[in-house]
Order: structure tokens, then C-alpha cells, then sequence
């Protein structure tokens, strides 16, 4: 990054190539839509804290240049209810959106290879996840305190699940292919362990 600008309610750095990482925000808006240019800046990353504790944030648009959310990007906007998340973004960081208590709804994208540490920790709203096809890890306590969670859906390329990755989401049952590394780590760590969404659903 070889510079850092502050251009309305956003703070950016801007790289090289001229891409933008938003590294902070000093609005206040409800419904919030990040823009795709910032001062004729194309926004490719969100950083480190860069919009953490917006507790007045309810509704959160992301734009489809992104392609990284860096760590507790979102943290505890704590009123936020659903984000959808952009097909070019490959990696959530660690905490990125932890304690986001409200949140009830989250489609991840086509992109995504990581999830990070504690990403969606302490979601208390969310009541289920579907992981795409093509995500490798998810991290330490990625789902972990998320109470209402009732199903998540690991595809098959998933090849790492951290240490208490949905501790404390006692509801949750993963609904795992056959044979895989979901499958395993379910049966390991006691999770409930199914092989449709229609069987989840079960009680």
C-alpha cells in the first residue's frame, strides 16, 4: 500500500495498481451500501476493523469489485440482520463479522476458499449456513456460539475444520457428504451428522 486517503466518510489506502482498501469509517448510516469506486478508486479489500462496532447498522450492501474481507472488518455490528457477500470475495478473516448478534442471514460466495478464525462467532441469529463447493478451511470457532444455528451444509472440498469450530451452537446438525472430512469431524466431535437438508430439519 503506498497511500492513504480520507475521502468522505471513508478511510482508504490505495495500492499501486490504484485499487482501495477501506481501513475506516466515520459515517453513521443504517443501511449502509459500500460503493464499487471511491474517489475513481476501484474497492477490492475491507480491513482490518474497518467498520467494527457500526452498532447502528442495520443493512449492509458489498460491492462486487471485493475480493477480501480482513479481520473484524464488521465486528459486533451488532444490529446488522443479513448480508450477502460478493461471488469475488475468496477470503473472510478472522473474526470478521463476529458478534453481529442479529444477524438471521449470510449467502457466502461462489469465490470463497477461507473462513477465517471466530468469522460468524456469536451470530446468535443465525439459523443456518451453506458453505460453497470450493471452500477448503474453516477456521477456529468460525460457527461457535451461534445458538439458533440449525443446519450447516459442508461441501466436500472442505479439508480442514478448526479446534470448536461450532462450540456452543448446540442446535446445529451438519449436513455432510459421505466419506468426507465434514462427515468425520462431526462424528468426532459428537455434532449431529446428516446427509440432506430435509434430514436436518428433523428433529
Amino acid at each position: 500500500m503506498t497511500d492513504c486517503l480520507t475521502l468522505g466518510d471513508y478511510r482508504c489506502q490505495i495500492d499501486d495498481g490504484g485499487a482501495a482498501a477501506i481501513i475506516g469509517y466515520t459515517g453513521h448510516a443504517g443501511a449502509l451500501e459500500i460503493p464499487a469506486e471511491i474517489g475513481g478508486h476501484r474497492v477490492v479489500s475491507i480491513g482490518e476493523g474497518a467498520f467494527a462496532s457500526c452498532t447502528g447498522m442495520t443493512a449492509l450492501t458489498l460491492p462486487d469489485s471485493l475480493a477480501e474481507i480482513g479481520v473484524e472488518a464488521f465486528f459486533e455490528c451488532s444490529a446488522l440482520t443479513a448480508v450477502v457477500i460478493p461471488d469475488r470475495v475468496a477470503l473472510i478473516g478472522d473474526w470478521a463479522f463476529s458478534a453481529c448478534r442479529a444477524l438471521e442471514s449470510v449467502v457466502l460466495p461462489k469465490g470463497l476458499v477461507f473462513i477465517g478464525d471466530g468469522a460468524f462467532a456469536e451470530c446468535q441469529g443465525l439459523t443456518a449456513v451453506v458453505i460453497p463447493s470450493g471452500v477448503t478451511s474453516i477456521g477456529y470457532e468460525a460457527f461457535s456460539r451461534c445458538t439458533a444455528l440449525n443446519r450447516a451444509v459442508i461441501p466436500a472440498s472442505v479439508t480442514e475444520i478448526g479446534v470448536d469450530a461450532f462450540s456452543f451452537s448446540d442446535r446445529v446438525a451438519l449436513v455432510v457428504v459421505p466419506g468426507s472430512e465434514a462427515e468425520d469431524y462431526a462424528r468426532s466431535e459428537g455434532i449431529r451428522c446428516v446427509y440432506s437438508e430435509a434430514e436436518a430439519a428433523r428433529d
